[in-house]
């Protein structure tokens, strides 16, 4: 199974679906198996979308001078960019198409393919059941995300890039960078943080002796007073 893919993506033929946000869909010609060339199947590779591809490149050039993923997306926004979501409905009817997201523009910043190179593999079905205590009701099927080094990467580009591997790598260090919270104060230096405000010097206590001289020079005046 992994062997078959892999040519696949090595030849340049899309493993499944529309492709990422930034290609179009390119007709490779009629299925390279007999059977499915009878039924009419044909085979297909990703092209640069001339009206999304410029985004994505704009898109790691700001993040790379320093702009956050939030002042990427409120500046697409701005500017009337249509969202990945707005700009294909069909494939996403279930979502607004209102603005641009953080998490919209941290998919494409973590998108290898955009490196011209095919993946296969990013995600697996999982299945639970839709109520642990009556199996016959089936079971619910959702996606999730398998670890990269589970992911099938051509070792060769298999679609135009829209940005160098360089770039895609230190975008990447640039995200994990960013990403990295600071470490957690513990209660103690949170109290030591929060301490009372500086209070006006005291005047320091007095020496033993110093009071004992204080209180007799005190007496001797007050037996004056009273003489």
């Amino acid at each position: 199974m992994r062997a078959t893919v892999a040519r696949a993506q090595a030849s340049g033929r899309l493993g499944g679906g529309a492709g990422p946000y930034g290609y179009r869909l390119k007709d490779l010609g009629p299925h390279p198996h007999p059977a499915s060339a009878a039924d009419g199947k044909r085979l297909y590779g990703l092209e640069p979308d001339p009206a999304t591809a410029p985004v994505v490149v704009h898109t790691f050039a700001d993040y790379l001078k320093g702009l956050g993923l939030f002042a990427i997306a409120e500046g697409l926004t701005r500017d009337t960019v249509p969202c990945p979501s707005a700009h294909d409905r069909p494939r996403n009817p279930h979502r607004s198409g209102v603005a641009w997201s953080k998490s919209g523009v941290r998919a494409i910043l973590t998108n290898s393919r955009y490196t011209g190179r095919g993946v296969w593999n990013r995600q697996h079905k999982h299945e639970t059941p839709a109520d642990i205590e009556d199996v016959t009701l089936g079971y619910a099927t959702t996606m999730r995300w398998n670890s990269q080094d589970k992911w099938i990467v051509s070792v060769k580009l298999v679609h135009t890039p829209l940005v160098d591997g360089d770039t895609f790598a230190q975008a990447q260090r640039t995200l994990a960078t960013r990403n990295r919270t600071p470490p957690r104060r513990t209660p103690s230096a949170r109290r030591s943080s929060t301490a009372t405000p500086n209070l006006p010097p005291t005047a320091p206590s007095r020496k033993p002796e110093q009071a004992a001289r204080a209180t007799t020079h005190l007496r001797l005046r007050e037996t004056q007073s009273a003489g």
